[in-house]
């Protein structure tokens, strides 16, 4: 992104988020930081956080953000989680977001680590431990569909023989 389209990402992020008014420093830091990113990923990130996130973000987690938008790019299981407890935090508007926009994976491995409520309510001292189910959770869900998508494969790869072979 360049300069101008910088502070066009920035402006968003100044209607969003109250008391946040970036200066032309901040401007020419984050589009020097975010010079690869093309301006389309970057507004789709940042309306994304602003739907999600309670807090400025900085320029990395516009990034991680944009990355998770990207397709072959995946956002971290880690931001998924610090964007869950977000969504936690401001209650029922929180859920709504959280039904409408997370992946089944993401639902998935929330419902194994107790559900969105049970983390809503949550003692503080569990949290560690939920966020471990969480993390887990995911991971176990990612391979199971990787596995999935493989299997998918290998019928289709079976299936092209079989047409090539009927065709003969």
């Amino acid at each position: 992104m360049n300069v101008s389209e910088t502070k066009a990402v920035l402006r968003i992020l100044e209607e969003s988020f109250q008391g946040f008014s970036p200066t032309e420093e901040t401007a020419n830091v984050w589009a020097a930081v975010l010079a690869d990113l093309p301006a389309s990923d970057a507004k789709k990130a940042v309306l994304e956080i602003c739907r999600t996130d309670t807090r400025v973000p900085c320029p990395s987690r516009l990034l991680e953000a944009a990355r998770g938008q990207i397709e072959g790019h995946e956002e971290p299981p880690s931001m998924i989680w610090e964007r869950i407890v977000t969504l936690a935090s401001q209650g029922e508007r929180g859920k709504i977001i959280f039904e409408a926009h997370e992946s089944r994976r993401t639902k998935s491995a929330i419902h194994t680590a107790g559900g969105f409520d049970y983390i809503r309510r949550v003692d503080l001292d569990k949290l560690p431990f939920v966020r471990r189910d969480f993390l887990n959770a995911y991971e176990e869900r990612r391979g199971y569909e990787e596995r999935k998508a493989g299997s998918q494969k290998v019928i289709d790869l079976v299936n092209l023989v079989s047409e090539k072979k009927q065709l003969n």
